[in-house]
């Protein structure tokens, strides 16, 4: 929600990097409109947060992963799992040289 997911590159990027289809929320001012959500239910016209969403909330399009890319990914994330404690030291070399 919010600015990212007002791009279709980013939102894309988001469902292939976790698999999962991305469901968008409908219209510009999400984070006022969580302020409302909330503001309700703490003035008690509301029970709860997901009653007071569900009231106030639209959902809007669904972007799909893509399994050829998603598979990818996790690709990459496997050789990014494999770099870091091999040079975890090498890191803590840098760390140390900082002024």
């Amino acid at each position: 929600m919010g600015g990212g997911s007002r791009s279709p590159l980013w939102s894309q990027i988001l469902a292939d990097v976790t698999g999962r289809p991305l469901r968008l929320c409908e219209g510009r001012e999400i984070s006022a409109r969580g302020a409302a959500v909330l503001a309700q239910v703490g003035a008690g016209l509301a029970p709860d947060v997901a009653t007071a969403s569900s009231a106030m909330g639209r959902l809007g399009a669904t972007v799909q992963p893509r399994a050829d890319v998603t598979a990818r990914y996790e690709h990459l994330f496997a050789v990014q799992q494999q770099i870091y404690p091999r040079l975890r030291e090498v890191f803590a070399d840098l760390a140390a040289l900082q002024p």
